[in-house]
């Protein structure tokens, strides 16, 4: 069996008629995002929806001495916006 590539799936999915849930379409319902360092490793980000609701995603390192902020910030944020993208393939956020 041959293997699909991320870029095959991508014009497949594009093909398909009915609306998808886009980055330009979760972007859309985030109205607001903070991000708390809870400990020496873990990063936890909220994310604020124009519905009222919030989701988290978190990051961490396996010690203490990699932590670096910038990209502890950066992973938690896209790990909170699986959250939307999955709220939203199920019902409108808006």
């Amino acid at each position: 069996m041959r293997r699909t590539s991320l870029s095959d799936l991508d014009e497949r999915i594009a093909a398909l008629p009915a609306a998808k849930v886009t980055p330009a379409r979760i972007a859309e319902v985030i109205v607001g995002e903070a991000y708390h360092r809870l400990t020496d490793t873990l990063t936890v980000c909220v994310l604020s929806l124009a519905n009222g609701f919030t989701v988290t995603g978190e990051s961490a390192c396996a010690s203490p001495s990699n932590y670096n902020a910038a990209i502890g910030n950066a992973l938690a944020r896209i790990c909170a916006s699986i959250e939307p993208a999955e709220s939203e393939s199920c019902e409108p956020l808006l």
